[in-house]
C-alpha cells in the first residue's frame, strides 16, 4: 500500500464497535497507523482539540449526538472549521446530503462498505496517490468470523423484541423505535461482514419503521401492516441466519428480498404520503396561527393608537 497512509493520522468516530473495527482494519491494512477512535461525537471533539488529525471518518446515524450535529459542533472549533469529514451512513436520503453541503463534508461511503471503498475515499479527498494497489482480501476475516459467531443471539434478541409489538401496545412506538436503531446496526454489518441478502432484508425493514417514526403519534392506521412486515422479515432473517446464507445468495436470494420488498416499499410509500400530509396540514396550522397572533397584535396597535389619540383630544379641550 502506498506510504502516503503512514503518515496520516485518522480520527474513527462511530457508536457501533464492530464499524469503527471494520473501517480501522482497513486504514491500517493500507499502511496507517496512527488511527483514533472515538464512539461518540463528544469524545471525538476532546480527541480534535487535543491532538493533530488529518481526517475524521463519521457515522451519520451515531448516538446520542449524530453525525451532522458532531459535523456543525466540528465547524465551531479552530481546530476543526475546515477538517476533512467523510460521512458514513446507512441511508441515502438527499436531506441528509444537503445538510452535509452546508457543513462541508468531503464525501459520502453509504453502508454496506468494503475496506476497498473506505481507502479510495480517504485518499480521494486527501489527493493520495494509492496506485494499483489492492488492501488484502483476509483483511475483514477475523471480523467476519466473530460476526458469525453472535448473529443468532443477535437475531433472538430482536424476535424478543419484536414480539413486543403485538403483546404491549401500549410500548409500541417505543419499540419501534427500539427495533429503528437495531435494524440500522444490522443493516451496516450484516453487508460489510459477507452477509449481504441479509443486510439488505434488514434495510427493507429497517426503511420503512424509520419512516413509521413520524407518524407514530397521529393513530394506529399502520400498525397491523407495520406488524406484518416485521414477522415476516424476521422469519426470513432468521432463516438466513440458521443455514448461514452469506453473500447475496444469487437467484434465490433476489426472489426472497424481492417478496419482501413487494409488501415493503408501497407501504413505505404510502407512509411516507401520511406522513407529508401530516406535516402540511401542521404547517398550515401554524401559519394560520400565526396570521391570527397577528392579526391580533395589529388589532391591540391599532386599539391602542385610538385610545392615544382620543386622549391626546380630551387633553387639548381641557386646555
Amino acid at each position: 500500500m502506498p506510504s502516503e497512509f503512514a503518515r496520516l493520522t485518522i480520527l474513527v468516530v462511530d457508536d457501533d464497535p464492530t464499524m469503527r473495527s471494520v473501517i480501522t482494519s482497513a486504514l491500517r491494512a493500507a499502511g496507517c497507523n496512527q488511527v483514533r477512535q472515538a464512539s461518540n461525537g463528544e469524545q471525538a471533539l476532546n480527541i480534535v482539540r487535543q491532538s493533530q488529525i488529518d481526517l475524521i471518518t463519521c457515522d451519520c446515524q451515531m448516538a446520542p449526538v449524530d453525525g451532522l450535529t458532531f459535523v456543525r459542533r466540528l465547524r465551531e472549533l479552530p481546530e476543526g472549521a475546515s477538517k476533512p469529514v467523510v460521512m458514513l451512513t446507512a441511508n441515502n436520503r438527499p436531506e441528509d446530503a444537503w445538510a452535509g453541503r452546508e457543513l462541508k463534508v468531503s464525501a459520502w461511503l453509504v453502508k454496506p462498505i468494503t475496506p476497498q471503498a473506505v481507502i479510495k475515499r480517504v485518499a480521494g479527498v486527501l489527493g493520495l496517490n494509492i496506485g494499483t494497489a489492492d488492501v488484502p482480501e483476509d483483511v475483514l476475516t477475523a471480523l467476519a468470523d466473530a460476526y458469525e459467531k453472535r448473529l443468532p443471539n443477535e437475531i433472538q434478541t430482536l424476535e424478543g423484541i419484536a414480539a413486543r409489538l403485538p403483546a404491549r401496545p401500549e410500548h409500541f412506538n417505543m419499540t419501534i423505535q427500539d427495533l429503528v436503531r437495531r435494524l440500522h446496526v444490522v443493516k451496516g454489518q450484516a453487508g460489510t461482514l459477507g452477509y449481504a441478502l441479509l443486510g439488505s432484508v434488514a434495510g427493507e425493514v429497517h426503511d420503512v419503521l424509520q419512516e413509521a417514526e413520524r407518524i407514530l403519534d397521529d393513530g394506529d392506521t399502520f400498525r397491523p401492516e407495520l406488524i406484518r412486515l416485521v414477522e415476516s422479515g424476521f422469519k426470513v432473517m432468521r432463516l438466513i441466519v440458521d443455514r448461514n446464507v452469506r453473500g447475496t445468495a444469487g437467484a434465490v436470494g433476489a426472489k426472497v428480498l424481492s417478496d419482501i420488498a413487494a409488501f415493503a416499499r408501497p407501504l413505505h410509500a404510502r407512509i411516507v404520503a401520511a406522513a407529508e400530509a401530516a406535516e402540511a396540514a401542521e404547517r398550515q396550522r401554524r401559519d394560520h396561527h400565526s396570521d391570527v397572533l397577528l392579526a391580533s397584535e395589529q388589532h391591540r396597535l391599532i386599539v391602542e393608537r385610538r385610545i392615544r389619540l382620543t386622549q391626546a383630544e380630551f387633553a387639548e379641550k381641557d386646555r
